[in-house]
């Protein structure tokens, strides 16, 4: 899957063979110790193909999202390392040494999101030697500023995964251990408004710097203070009377040089100070959870002027009612299940409750006037609890969100819904094989929902399969789940019963306390979608490729830099079937579509086994 980080191209893998020859006898003893059942491998110079000794290299695992470390071990004079007593399974690596960049098998830059490396057997990589930046940030008489931060943020594709930050001192500053390639440069002084290298008050003014692997030195000085103000009074929408204790968040490519986050006092008022001309945009927060305070009130600034933006807030409608075991009637205990209150139009926040005493009730405050529909969420991970789903009209549950209930919520009102009764748990498990050969697939990761590109994950109960291909999904409500299946590398996403789109996917049925199992056997070759992008912002994209039908994402999104406003994209692992595109500036969200300005216009792409070939040039302004 692609994850916005560096890829290696094919001389790196020759490279490897190359240094594979000049160590012969080190190659020797891995294989031995792989044949016994363990771990091994040689770590090289990506560049220079030579072996590289004293890399420390640490086996580990993810559970429940954390990195647990199982051995570690160090390479010697000529490159090799060793785990001869590592049990099987399926584990990831971790690969770090003075002056080369720390690197998450395979290619990878950030732990969870490596690949899965077979145990017996043997794995060989090389570094990529790192970029050192330093150099110091003066103010106007020449002195360096000794207190904040700097930052060194990649331009391909928005990733943070090879960014690197170091305080500010009286030396300066020094970042080690980044990936070459091209950056842009933040110094966060304390006190100070931030500011990008070289002068810049704003991140779309920042140069673009490259740096080479060795030491790189990029300085800047002290922009002058901007001298804007925002400021505005919180209100009740309906009485007009000032509310206390109501917090504004000032979000800003430079925030304020004062506090970014006040909360109103008696007289309802807030006030940011120092702002540049920008576009800022205050995020409301009530501590007491009584007012509606969905989405960003966007405000633009001008610097030496002061900027009043009052805001009045309507008093939200809550959801009330108890949560009781679907078999007993009985309140079920605190902690067991939450309920979220989701618009059925899409066009306010999720709201959600989790009974915490013993009584089962639950209260969903901060609702906008309009219709929901309720969801419960299991808390735990493990079976034995009760299971997610949706809430009908009645208070049963069910695992289909087009049969369950619309409730109605006015302002300022509690509409009390009926008893929401839980059903035990269920679960799906199965093996995950490939079609052709047979062998299991570790890595594979199986929901319910429909998977994330973007956000690389799953909404809701979901697994992955071990080195055995085995996977489980817990928590789930009786009834008739679609599974979708999202491997890695060079297979395509796919849903139950083999289709390629929710729409089609075959429901598999779950019973209260019971396993169901579906096993899945995944055909190599995925489709390839290809093309160039130009957008009228930005200096990098987003491309998302969507069912045609659904909107689901149909494959890893692909994400890169923009010369020009220009640059050249590419989606892998599609499965063939009718899709449309969405691509965009992640730092603005203008969101443009092909052939078309919503999904609902967007042209239909057939992607056909092999490359389709699609060029993206943008229309207009977009959309957010």
């Amino acid at each position: 899957m692609y994850h916005g980080v560096h890829r290696r191209p094919l001389r790196h893998r020759l490279g490897i063979a190359l240094a594979l020859l000049f160590t012969a006898v080190s190659i020797d003893a891995a294989s031995a110790h792989a044949a016994e059942g363990g771990l091994s491998g040689v770590i090289t110079d990506d560049t220079t193909h030579a072996p590289l000794a004293d890399v420390r290299v640490t086996v580990y695992q993810m559970v429940d999202d954390e990195k647990e470390t199982v051995a570690r071990s160090s390479t010697d004079a000529s490159g090799a390392y060793a785990f001869p007593t590592l049990p099987a399974g399926a584990y990831h690596l971790e690969l770090s040494r003075e002056g080369y960049v720390r690197e998450y098998a395979r290619d990878q830059y950030v732990p969870d999101k490596a690949t899965h490396i077979t145990v017996p057997g043997t794995f060989n990589e090389g570094l990529a030697a790192a970029a050192e930046l330093s150099g110091t940030l003066l103010d106007a008489q020449k002195n360096a500023v000794s207190s904040g931060w700097v930052l060194a943020m990649p331009v391909n594709g928005g990733s943070l995964a090879s960014s690197g930050g170091s305080q500010l001192g009286p030396n300066g500053y020094s970042i080690k251990g980044l990936l070459p390639g091209e950056y842009r440069v933040k110094f966060e002084p304390s006190g100070k408004n931030w500011q990008w290298a070289y002068g810049a008050a704003t991140r779309e003014k920042a140069a673009i710097i490259t740096l080479q692997a060795g030491p790189n030195t990029v300085s800047d000085t002290l922009l002058p203070q901007p001298t804007g103000i925002l400021s505005g009074v919180v209100t009740d929408k309906d009485a007009g009377a000032p509310l206390t204790g109501m917090c504004v968040q000032a979000l800003a490519d430079v925030p304020p040089s004062g506090p970014r986050r006040v909360c109103t006092g008696a007289d309802g008022r807030y006030r940011f100070t120092g702002l540049p001309s920008e576009t800022v945009k205050l995020v409301i927060t009530d501590p007491t959870s009584r007012y509606v305070t969905d989405g960003a009130i966007a405000v633009e600034t001008t610097d030496g002027q002061t900027v009043t933006r009052d805001i009045a807030l309507d008093r939200g409608g809550r959801f009330t009612g108890a949560a009781v075991d679907g078999a007993t009637g009985r309140p079920v205990n605190a902690g067991a299940v939450c309920l979220h209150a989701e618009p059925v139009d899409g066009g306010s926040s999720v709201r959600g409750d989790c009974p915490d005493t013993d009584d089962g009730r639950f209260a969903i405050p901060q609702l906008a006037a309009g219709s929901y529909k309720l969801r419960l969420s299991a808390i735990g991970s493990e079976a034995g609890g009760y299971g997610e789903g949706w809430v009908n009209a009645d208070g049963t549950g069910t695992s289909e969100e087009s049969e369950a209930g619309v409730f109605r919520v006015s302002l300022g009102q509690d509409t009390e819904v009926p008893n929401v009764r839980l059903d035990k748990a269920g679960s799906i498990t199965g093996v995950v094989t490939d079609k052709d050969t047979g062998k299991p697939l570790a890595g594979v990761c199986v929901g319910i929902n429909a998977y994330s590109a973007r956000s690389e994950t799953f909404y809701g109960p979901h697994g992955c399969t071990d080195a055995n291909g085995l996977y489980t999904i817990n928590r789930l409500g009786p009834g008739g789940w679609k599974v979708q299946f999202v491997p890695q590398g060079t297979y395509g996403w796919i849903w139950s019963g083999g289709a390629t789109s929710r729409a089609d996917a075959s429901k598999v049925p779950v019973k209260s306390g019971g396993a169901t199992t579906v096993d899945m056997a995944l055909v190599r070759g995925a489709a390839t979608l290809t093309g160039t992008i130009e957008l009228p912002t930005g200096t990098e994209y987003y491309v998302d490729v969507v069912n045609a039908e659904t909107g689901d994402h149909a494959a890893p999104g692909a994400s890169g830099p923009l010369k020009n406003r220009a640059g050249a994209y590419k989606v892998a692992g599609i499965t063939p079937q009718r899709v449309k595109v969405t691509f965009y500036d992640p730092w603005t969200g203008s969101r443009h579509w092909y052939g078309g300005t919503s999904f609902a216009t967007a042209k239909v792409v057939t992607i056909s086994p092999g490359t389709t070939t699609v060029d993206l040039k943008a229309t207009g302004g977009g959309t957010s």
